[in-house]
């Protein structure tokens, strides 16, 4: 089972996850009634650099970026020593490996969202 929680601590359940999906779902819906820079704004069109909320250092090479937080799941991409990622500020447990992974924008992702083992960055 993988539990997905903010970094706050708060967790968050499977039923959370997509309560919120279907929410951003209404707001990007909202979005396309406004005004076409409103609408890129609220769709993270204008700039995804501000949607971002955390911003982590990779410390090893060959580091993978998977398509979900799971040990087993595959791998999108690699990144390298030094470079700095960003995300949501979403972490996940899976508990099958005992293994926590942090959420990363990525952009080989279908969802834009792409998970790595929290041991390989740094906050």
């Amino acid at each position: 089972m993988t539990v997905l929680r903010s970094r706050t601590g708060a967790a968050v359940g499977r039923l959370a996850a997509a309560l919120a999906a279907t929410t951003m779902l209404a707001l990007v819906g909202a979005a396309a009634t406004a005004s076409p820079a409103a609408a890129a704004h609220r769709t993270g069109q204008a700039d995804a650099g501000k949607l971002a909320t955390c911003e982590y250092v990779v410390i090893d090479d060959w580091t993978p970026v998977q398509d979900n937080p799971n040990v087993n799941a595959t791998v999108l991409q690699y990144k390298w020593s030094a470079d700095y990622v960003y995300g949501p500020c979403w972490e996940a447990y899976d508990s099958g490996s005992g293994t926590w992974f942090v959420a990363v924008d990525c952009t080989c992702s279908p969802n834009g969202i792409g998970w790595i083992r929290s041991y390989w960055v740094l906050h």
